[in-house]
């Protein structure tokens, strides 16, 4: 039944981080504005990171996950929120969508602004069986609430992929007492993010836990009656419990496409530093677009919660009448696989090689405390270097402190800081908190002594 058009003013689509955080700041721009946020999920606003950490037990309430419930966005923020509600067209010369609930019932609402913020959605492997029961996937809380279930019962369970989510999920799965098996295409655990060296260690820290790892495999078939049974994956037959989709996300503009609104080379909305569209007040934020890394120049999807939150906050000021920009943004990504703490920030070299940017690379192992001091822990350094004028462009980290590294590295490669600059950057020294030479000082003092030594030659 289709009801009586409503005028809103500002409408956000999608109430994740870009989404919510977009609704909000467009209110503490705008008082009076009308905000209703459209969301196709049961729950606004949640962390998506911390999914894996409900299946290992580690968080037991699920509710911990929900930053903003409903009475929040209304009471406090003032906004209309409506979830399990989805956007089914965009009608962009009358400036309206048209939304259906869960009972069916449809509704036209007339935007002034309109932002869209749908995020992404899991690619799937177009293969025979993937209609089959005792499949899953891992991008929303019920998701991770099924898969908490079938943890309880302790069988195997294939994990299809082989990036952050697939080895979260194995970590938490295998502290349950599962029997888990990685089957992935990219050579390397983690290609996408880490480099070979690094990606080696994550490796062998999952083997150590009892997860089995198949790389270079392509999955062919899923085998079974009704439910799984078996994965096939380059002539290999594994059997299985439960298989778990992996397998990466893309950005969701179908809905997008459809209307007409312009998208990028890797399918994301096209936005400007404001997070404007192509098409006049309509913005958009988050995993669903394509914003400009700050190295490469190129528009490129960088699906981090900590971008979307920024994007969301400037699209939803924008959209209410500020005058915001986007900061300049690259990559950056932590995590921590059993005691294994990690982060890349920036390029990775496959990144650098399909940009076609020549490189010097300089990888260390080095002690976070002097060498006399009893409790010294091993810690790794990656660093890329741009062969044109040794620019910092990419540096990974393993070990004590990898995140804070990160961090540091990522403002070093904002702020153009070279070779010779990093290696002669002063860090701080004690026994027992501070080796006296950093991994990241250490790795630009090799490099500039390999240079060095290359001029000899």
């Amino acid at each position: 039944m289709l009801q009586t058009t409503i005028v809103e003013k500002i409408i956000v689509v999608g109430g994740g981080v870009a989404g919510i955080n977009a609704a909000i700041a467009a209110r503490k721009e705008n008082e009076n504005i009308k905000i209703t946020v459209i969301d196709q999920e049961e729950y606004p606003q949640y962390s998506r990171c911390g999914l894996p950490y409900l299946i290992s037990e580690e968080i037991g309430d699920w509710k911990k996950f929900v930053k903003y419930d409903t009475k929040i966005l209304r009471d406090i923020f003032k906004l209309d929120p409506n979830l399990s509600t989805s956007v089914k067209k965009i009608d962009l010369p009358k400036r309206r969508i048209l939304v259906v609930d869960s009972i069916g019932n449809e509704r036209i609402l007339e935007y002034a602004k309109l932002i869209l913020a749908t995020g992404a959605i899991p690619i799937k492997p177009a293969v025979k069986g993937i209609n089959l029961t005792n499949i899953f996937e891992m991008r929303t809380l019920n998701d991770a609430l099924k898969v908490k279930e079938i943890a309880k019962k302790g069988k195997k369970i294939i994990i299809a992929g082989g990036g952050l989510v697939s080895v979260e999920t194995a970590e938490a799965l295998t502290k349950k007492g599962v029997k888990v098996i990685m089957v992935f295409l990219e050579d390397e655990i983690l290609s996408m993010v880490f480099d070979g060296d690094i990606g080696q260690m994550v490796r062998k820290k999952l083997e150590e836990h009892g997860v089995e790892i198949i790389s270079s495999s392509k999955i062919e078939q899923f085998y079974g009656m009704k439910r799984i049974e078996a994965v096939k994956a380059d002539g290999q037959i594994l059997p299985c419990d439960y298989l778990i989709l992996a397998t990466g996300v893309k950005p969701n503009t179908q809905l997008v496409k459809d209307a007409g609104i312009p998208i990028g080379k890797y399918g994301g909305i096209i936005v400007n530093d404001q997070m404007e569209t192509r098409i006049e007040d309509i913005y958009a934020a988050g995993d669903c677009v394509e914003i400009r890394n700050f190295i490469t120049g190129e528009n490129v999807p960088i699906q981090l919660a900590t971008t979307a939150y920024r994007e969301g906050e400037i699209a939803g000021e924008n959209a209410a009448g500020g005058n915001r920009r986007m900061p300049k943004i690259i990559n950056n990504v932590c995590a921590k696989v059993f005691d294994l703490e990690l982060a890349s920030v920036g390029l990775t070299i496959q990144d650098t090689r399909r940009n076609g940017i020549e490189v010097y690379q300089s990888f260390v192992e080095n002690i976070d405390k002097v060498e006399y001091f009893p409790e010294g822990k091993k810690t790794w350094t990656s660093l890329l270097f741009n062969k044109k004028n040794s620019n910092l462009i990419g540096a990974q980290f393993a070990g004590e402190r990898a995140a804070t590294w990160g961090n540091f590295a990522a403002l070093a490669i904002i702020e153009g800081l070279n070779a010779e600059e990093l290696a002669n950057f002063n860090t701080s020294y004690s026994p027992s908190v501070e080796n006296f030479w950093t991994g990241i000082t250490t790795a630009a003092r090799k490099l500039i002594k390999m240079k060095e030594e290359q001029k000899k030659i």
